[in-house]
């Protein structure tokens, strides 16, 4: 799925355009949204995923969908709605977590696409 716009605020649009267009230019992922948890993947693509690394954030699911991509999944997106917060705030706009996702990106950038590593 994809989030058409997002209730978070014009920060959280701009960070994750940001985070979008570095995937999609760093891993050659061809997803819109790859912030939008809301995925089904065929089983085929699931069974026996372990994942690289420990992921502080949320980057699993950017391995998971690079790895499918590889083994030929194609990605349908559909909208999903999205509301604002009723309670809580988002962690996403914390210098902490955008050095975190920062860092996740580079280094699984470096051993997919350099050290050729998720296969």
């Amino acid at each position: 799925g994809y989030k058409p716009g997002r209730a978070e605020g014009w920060r959280r649009e701009l960070l994750s355009a940001m985070h979008n267009v570095s995937i999609r230019s760093l891993l050659g992922l061809r997803v819109r949204d790859v912030d939008c948890a809301f995925k089904l993947f065929n089983r085929r693509f699931v069974d026996g995923f372990v994942p690289s690394f420990h992921y502080e954030e949320a980057f699993l699911l950017v391995e998971l969908m690079y790895r499918a991509q590889r083994r030929g999944a194609r990605f349908v997106e559909l909208p999903v709605t999205h509301r604002e917060r009723e309670f809580g705030e988002s962690q996403c706009l914390t210098w902490r977590t955008a050095r975190r996702l920062a860092w996740n990106t580079l280094r699984g950038s470096a051993y997919a696409r350099v050290l050729g590593g998720w296969q």
